[in-house]
């Protein structure tokens, strides 16, 4: 049963069970149907073009996704807290004439586009959803990524992957209906659209984690249990913060009676399962693997905290191996009918990708006596605080700040202590500061890429014999200077 069939099915049959929990406010299955079909009729009008979901809060997020998917229309999530030159470009670049939106939004980005406000439609009693309800070959959505030639990619993502991806997600965790997953992640990353199909396609219940809540942060446990929260997914920064907050439990129990974490976005650590272990220890953690190129997600239920990093299986559909490098790491590679394929320069879908051809991620691993273990981005690919972060874009807008010749751009460290760190080339006396490195990457590219510390050089970088910026040598430089 496709993922809109699921959340007829549960408005039919439990139409009072709660969907979405937000703060305050609740947000029933029969209450989501009906303002998905009302959003969808509105939508169906023109479904040639893709339509951008730029929400801010879990409902909105969740009311566009499911209504864009209802008229046929593929959707563009897009992250708020980006430049609005950058969005402006990304949805020039696809021909978006439709953004969603659940609050305000910049002028640019609104400007000769039809702005609707997803949370404005409320429930209107027995309207049906559209005709088009999205098949299963059709493209979902289309997201766009930090790619390694500096410029945001897209990747596109079809129906069946979203419902063979979601079927997945409940399986392994074991997510039953009724149950309350807290969801932390915003809709421009893939982990929030696996949450809500998931929620959706088993009847669950959607609790927002708001980052932005200091009663959330005080006391996690109690929170966590007063909202009566089973499964938390969240990055491994996120959950080493609530976990270390968490008040030990009395022997045999746990205070905020969690079942499960996921953890993804991040590899996760020893130290997070251990502290998952002595704070929540009736609670099992779940590493998840998700490679938005490839449309996959693995589960490894960790048992024991020296498991940390190991991959699962991929979802059904999806099979994986690792190919040795010519530096000797081993990268992985994936096939199957699930795999994605990214848009041409002009934006456009290109033809099927055949099934039986090997892809490579990006991501190197190595073997382990256990499996296959997570290694590192064998590209300019990093993750900082659960944000997929580019390297090359972030250099290549530090380059045009006035007075910098050249930017390298390194990450110091691991999760969750991960920083970003920037030497600089730059004219004799003109040293920028962080603060306006830091605010020239907030105006060109997003609020999430902030560098952690700045070096500045007047005589050159270090270059590979290739003549290739040599990160290594940064990396040692920055770390000696430190």
């Amino acid at each position: 049963m496709r993922l809109l069939d699921r959340l007829s099915a549960h408005a039919t049959a439990r139409g009072e069970a709660l969907a979405i929990v937000e703060g305050r406010s609740e947000l029933t299955y029969g209450g989501l149907q009906a303002r998905v079909a009302s959003l969808a009729n509105v939508l169906s009008d023109d479904a040639d073009t893709p339509v951008a979901v730029m929400c801010t809060t879990l409902t909105g997020s969740t009311v566009a996704m499911l209504a864009s998917m209802a008229a046929g229309r593929t959707f563009v999530p897009i992250d708020p807290r980006g430049s609005a030159t950058r969005i402006c470009a990304m949805l020039d670049r696809i021909d978006v004439r439709t953004v969603l939106v659940d609050g305000d939004a910049p002028d640019e980005v609104v400007s000769g586009r039809r702005a609707i406000d997803a949370l404005e439609r409320r429930e209107s009693g027995d309207l049906p959803l559209p005709a088009a309800r999205g098949a299963a070959d059709e493209i979902a959505y289309i997201l766009f990524t930090s790619g390694s030639t500096g410029v945001p990619k897209l990747v596109q993502h079809r129906c069946h992957t979203v419902d063979q991806v979601a079927a997945n997600y409940v399986l392994e965790i074991g997510l039953l209906s009724g149950e309350r997953l807290g969801v932390a992640a915003a809709l421009a990353h893939d982990a929030a659209i696996v949450d809500i199909a998931g929620a959706i396609h088993v009847g669950a219940t959607m609790v927002r984690l708001n980052a932005r809540d200091p009663r959330l942060w005080r006391r996690p446990d109690e929170w966590l249990r007063l909202q009566g929260v089973d499964v938390v997914h969240c990055v491994p920064t996120v959950g080493s913060r609530l976990l270390r907050k968490m008040k030990l439990p009395a022997a045999g129990g746990s205070a905020s009676g969690l079942r499960a974490w996921v953890f993804g976005g991040e590899a996760c650590s020893s130290d997070l399962l251990h502290l998952v272990r002595e704070r929540t220890p009736t609670a099992v953690a779940f590493m998840l693997y998700g490679q938005t190129e490839c449309s996959i997600i693995s589960m490894k239920r960790a048992d024991d905290p020296e498991e940390a990093g190991l991959l699962g299986h991929p979802v059904q559909g999806v099979e994986w191996t690792a190919v040795p490098t010519s530096e000797g790491v081993l990268e992985l590679h994936i096939r199957g009918a699930l795999v994605a394929r990214g848009l041409d320069a002009d934006g456009r879908a290109p033809g099927r990708q055949d099934a039986a051809q090997w892809s490579p991620t990006g991501d190197g691993v190595r073997m382990t006596e256990a499996g296959l273990a997570f290694w590192g981005r064998l590209d300019d690919l990093v993750k900082v605080r659960g944000e997929r972060i580019s390297l090359r874009e972030v250099e290549s807008v530090l380059s045009l700040v006035s007075g910098v010749r050249e930017a390298i751009v390194v990450l110091n460290g691991s999760s969750p202590d991960a920083r970003l760190v920037a030497m600089v080339d730059c004219e004799p006396g003109r040293d920028p500061r962080l603060e306006a490195l830091n605010e020239a990457l907030v105006e060109g590219i997003g609020s999430w890429v902030l560098l952690n510390r700045v070096v500045v050089v007047h005589s050159g970088l270090p270059v590979l014999p290739s003549g290739k910026l040599d990160r290594r040598s940064a990396v040692r430089m920055c770390a000696e200077i430190a």
